[in-house]
């Protein structure tokens, strides 16, 4: 008579991580057949994995985030918290979370609400595509992006391309000093300009933003306010306060006699004085 022993039941350990994998293998190839349609030139039918390669996602360590064992409602079950799972693996953010100009979500370890956990249609598992990620916080911005006087980089939502989304040195959060990042699309106005004899202040210091605001404006080109009031902002002399005024100043004009950013003349005037006053009085010239 053959003895039959009782079959040894696997750990539940074993079993919860056999049932995530299962999970995630149909997820992904549920996602692969009938992934949403393609979001701003990204195919659904790629999707970005949580893992390195998508072909072994039957074999994901889920304990690398997951505590199996005992999950609670507090965290999912996350070991021991999503910020701390997520710096685990990415140790080169932590350093941001120390600098100037560290991002309020990623400062709380609000990782998720930019990245999803398992798989997105967009490239570092953000959930949607940055330009409407950024939005969703700050959304007095969202109006600016549609105005016709919007900066081309925020009009099609590359925020990216000025900030960091976790932290920089430079507040707010970007990735460089303003006039390197400004320079590294308007390459033309610093090849013309930077090697002029009369620089202006702001210009030469790459004070950028104190003229300019990077997102939009309904002043050409991006400026905080009218010219005039931007000019007289710093030049508010006593000669602008007198009783007879030149009517180009009077107007506001200040474009038509000076250069903004650097000229070859001073008071960056625009060519020599003399060329310049008959440029409007030429009846002077015949004298």
């Amino acid at each position: 008579m053959k003895l039959r022993l009782p079959r040894r039941r696997p750990p539940a350990s074993l079993l919860t991580l056999g049932l995530l994998a299962m999970v995630l293998t149909a997820g992904f190839l549920v996602a692969r057949s009938h992934g949403a349609g393609p979001v701003r030139g990204v195919s659904a039918s790629t999707p970005t994995i949580h893992v390195a390669d998508p072909t072994l996602i039957a074999s994901v360590r889920c304990e690398r985030c997951h505590v199996l064992s005992r999950p609670t409602a507090a965290n999912a079950g996350l070991l021991p918290s999503t910020k701390e799972g997520c710096l685990a693996c990415h140790p080169t953010q932590r350093k941001l979370l120390t600098v100037a100009g560290v991002h309020p979500p990623f400062a709380r370890g609000e990782c998720t609400a930019c990245h999803a956990a398992h798989q997105a249609d967009q490239p570092k598992l953000l959930k949607v595509p940055a330009g409407d990620l950024c939005t969703t916080c700050h959304a007095d911005k969202r109006k600016d992006q549609a105005s016709p006087g919007a900066h081309p980089p925020f009009a099609q939502g590359s925020c990216l391309a000025c900030h960091d989304p976790h932290g920089s040195a430079i507040r707010p959060t970007l990735r460089a000093d303003v006039k390197t990042l400004c320079f590294s699309c308007h390459q033309r106005v610093a090849s013309r300009d930077l090697g002029l004899a009369v620089q202006h202040p702001p210009f030469a210091q790459g004070s950028c933003t104190a003229c300019h605001t990077p997102h939009a404006s309904t002043d050409r080109p991006l400026l905080r306010a009218p010219l005039r009031d931007v000019c007289m902002s710093c030049h508010q002399g006593r000669l602008f306060r007198m009783d007879i005024t030149h009517w180009p100043v009077a107007q506001g004009l200040c474009l038509s006699c000076h250069l903004p950013h650097a000229s070859k003349y001073e008071s960056l005037l625009r060519t020599n004085q003399s060329e310049l006053c008959m440029s409007c009085h030429p009846m002077w010239a015949k004298r």
